[in-house]
């Protein structure tokens, strides 16, 4: 049985595989993408040193491996981590 539970762990795991995934190409448009991976899209955790193109602040990037997290994950941990405490979602 799918539980509550479960789907709120799995929804945090999607966003954090998904973080680890998506980092290397962050601003880059869909196509720009398609064109750095020959046609196939980001499929695996790719190192973010492959972007010699890469803005400023993404060039930051560079300290961290394929797979690792960016503060887009942080700030969903720590979100989660205060509804869990609170028991409850407080909108105000």
């Amino acid at each position: 049985m799918i539980t509550r539970k479960s789907r709120f762990e799995g929804s945090l795991m999607g966003v954090r595989v998904g973080d680890g995934m998506g980092m290397p190409w962050e601003s880059m448009t869909a196509e720009q993408i398609r064109e750095r991976t020959g046609g196939e899209g980001v499929q695996t955790f790719w190192s973010p040193q492959q972007r010699s193109d890469a803005p400023k602040w993404a060039q930051k990037l560079g300290v961290l491996s394929p797979g690792d997290s960016t503060d887009d994950w942080q700030l969903t941990r720590a979100t989660a981590q205060s509804i869990c405490g609170a028991g409850r979602i407080v909108l105000e």
